[in-house]
């Protein structure tokens, strides 16, 4: 058998993120937005797209772009077809070697909030089982990935084992503390209020994702239009508003003397449309956290933090951004993997898997 990678992917409902260590021992990243449709799709004019996958019950396609897109907000995705083969497409153009994978679980399908029975059991085993199952590539242009086995993850953990793993001085992460971690992705925020030795106290998963932040500001130039002389705001493509966010500006990026005359500054619209969902979010931290002079710190990941950075400030006394936030939880996941890749070897060897 050839050598075992351990990859992490963090499958969440905006982006898939992956990480692992390749033969040649360096430290691998990606991260691509979860596009997929459940259909055969062409690529060009070479046929059927490269990354369409066969699955006991039909077929999907990764792609990113398609107008009609798998719902991946819902909480059945997390145990569907759609989950596997966009994680299997991301190992799959990661490794041909046989792979140990660690993926996460929202915070809230995690664990059940019921003192008897607090870790939903269940619901990790159907995810595991079904990370587990074979998807085929249609034109053959991938290997199926080989899973010799499944680790499953909440969000919330690491998140904070990579903020305490990357901190430059370990002791501004007490043993004894109470953290607050919020994950901010496209379509929902995962809050967990997180105590020592990892306890898990209370925890919440909620709609106030970055999609929030792109709605308002569509709003508010549509509201605007008139000003702005913008004709229909309504046909903005997200990726598109995403990049109005990061530039301040409606208009070209080409650093000519014409196309930077011609911008229309809305970096006051953006400013109110972030003001926005830093309100939403604060809201469902307290709703988590009533009490933040309890708190030793708030940890805040995720791609949504990069764009509210300056706001997040205001929260709390103590507010950790980890360095590329987005990353956050793949690095965490992969760390605690990787802490188990011994004990895991032993087991693969004691079941004569390698």
């Amino acid at each position: 058998m050839s050598e075992i990678t351990f990859i992490a992917v963090d499958d969440g409902s905006g982006n898939i993120a992956s990480m692992y260590i390749n033969d040649a021992g360096k430290s691998v990243e990606s991260m691509t937005p979860s596009g997929i449709v459940n259909r055969l799709l062409a690529d060009g004019g070479r046929g059927i797209s490269d990354r369409a996958w066969v699955t006991e019950s039909g077929h999907f396609t990764v792609n990113h772009s398609s107008i009609i897109q798998v719902n991946t907000c819902t909480k059945e995705y997390q145990l569907s077809e759609a989950n596997r083969v966009l994680v299997h497409d991301c190992i799959a153009r990661s490794t041909a070697n046989p792979v140990y994978l660690a993926v996460t679980l929202p915070t809230s399908q995690f664990y059940t909030g019921d003192d008897e029975n607090p870790i939903d059991s269940e619901r990790i085993e159907m995810k595991r089982k079904n990370l587990m199952r074979t998807v085929t590539n249609y034109s053959g242009a991938y290997q199926s990935p080989n899973v010799l086995g499944v680790l499953v993850f909440p969000e919330s953990i690491p998140a904070y084992v990579y903020c305490v793993y990357s901190a430059k001085n370990q002791n501004d992460y007490p043993d004894n503390h109470l953290t607050l971690v919020v994950d901010l992705g496209r379509y929902t925020c995962d809050i967990a209020l997180i105590g020592t030795d990892y306890q898990v106290i209370s925890f919440s998963t909620t709609e106030s994702g970055v999609y929030k932040l792109t709605e308002k500001l569509r709003q508010l130039i549509t509201r605007n239009s008139s000003k702005l002389n913008i004709n229909d705001a309504s046909s903005f493509s997200d990726n598109f508003l995403n990049q109005i966010i990061d530039v301040g500006y409606i208009g070209s990026v080409l650093e000519t003397e014409g196309a930077i005359s011609a911008r229309k500054d809305v970096s006051h619209l953006i400013a109110e449309s972030k003001e926005y969902l830093s309100k939403m979010i604060l809201s469902d931290m307290k709703a988590v956290s009533p009490d933040f002079s309890t708190l030793t710190r708030v940890v805040f990941v995720g791609g949504g933090a990069n764009w509210l950075a300056d706001l997040a400030e205001s929260w709390h006394h103590t507010v950790t951004i980890p360095e590329q936030p987005e990353m956050a939880i793949v690095r965490g996941t992969h760390l605690m993997l990787i802490d188990k890749k011994e004990q895991i070897l032993r087991e693969l060897k004691k079941e004569g898997v390698i």
